[in-house]
C-alpha cells in the first residue's frame, strides 16, 4: 500500500512542513484499515489510546463502509507487478494518482499573490546571478 501524505500536513513556512500527532495517527489508522485491523467502528483502542472524535469523523468521510478503499491522491494498494512495470519506483505519486479537488478548496486570489511573490523573489535571484556571471566572465577575459 502506498500513502501520499502531501495533502495532510501543517505548513510551517514555504519550505518546511510537519505532521501533528493527530495527522500521524490518522495516517496510521488508514494503514490499520488496510491491514484489516478492527478499529471497533473507527475507535482504535490499543495501549489505552482512543481516536479523537475529529479523526473518527475524517475516517467515516473517507471510508463509508468502514473498510479500506483506495483514495485518489492519498492511498492505493497495488500488486508487486505494478511496481515492476514502473521500473521499481517507490514514488507514491506514481500509484495513488491525484485527488479530485473542487474550486471551493482554492482561494484563487491568495494563491496568485503567493505565486507572484515567489516569482518576484526568483526574478531578483536570477538578476543577481546574471550580474555575477557577467562580472566573472569579464574578469576571465580581461585576466
Amino acid at each position: 500500500m502506498f500513502l501520499d501524505a502531501r495533502s495532510i500536513f501543517t505548513q510551517i513556512d514555504r519550505a518546511h512542513r510537519e505532521f501533528t500527532p493527530e495527522q500521524v495517527q490518522l495516517l496510521a489508522s488508514i494503514v490499520r484499515l488496510y491491514r484489516g485491523e478492527d478499529l471497533n467502528g473507527f475507535v482504535f483502542e490499543r495501549e489505552n489510546y482512543t481516536l479523537p472524535e475529529s479523526q473518527i469523523t475524517a475516517l467515516k468521510a473517507m471510508f463509508e463502509n468502514k473498510k479500506y478503499e483506495n483514495i485518489a491522491g492519498l492511498s492505493r494498494a497495488i500488486k508487486l507487478n505494478e511496481i515492476e512495470l514502473q521500473g521499481w519506483s517507490l514514488n507514491p505519486g506514481r500509484y495513488v494518482g491525484v485527488s479530485e479537488m473542487g474550486d471551493e478548496n482554492i482561494n484563487f486570489e491568495l494563491k496568485m499573490k503567493e505565486l507572484n511573490e515567489e516569482l518576484e523573489q526568483l526574478n531578483l535571484i536570477a538578476h543577481d546571478l546574471e550580474t555575477t556571471i557577467s562580472k566573472n566572465i569579464a574578469e576571465l577575459l580581461n585576466g
